[in-house]
């Protein structure tokens, strides 16, 4: 099989309402964007939100405090 995918987050993006906060995720070395409620690439978990230099994610009913530099 091959390997897991190795994912980080690189960056948040805190935008005022309406507009969509995102999060910069590094998955396999290449930066992505995902905004709040997407999934982040076939980790199969989500972004919940961001705040406080800090991405909430959630995978399966687990939620998880990812910083900036960590990987998951």
């Amino acid at each position: 099989p091959a390997p897991a995918a190795q994912h980080a987050l690189v960056g948040l993006i805190e935008l005022e309402p309406p507009d969509p906060s995102a999060a910069l995720f590094a998955i396999n070395g290449v930066t992505q964007r995902f905004k709040i409620g997407e999934a982040i690439g076939n980790s199969g978990w989500t972004l919940v939100s961001v705040n406080n230099k800090e991405a909430i994610i959630r995978r399966n009913g687990e939620v998880r405090s990812v910083y900036i530099g960590q990987q998951f």
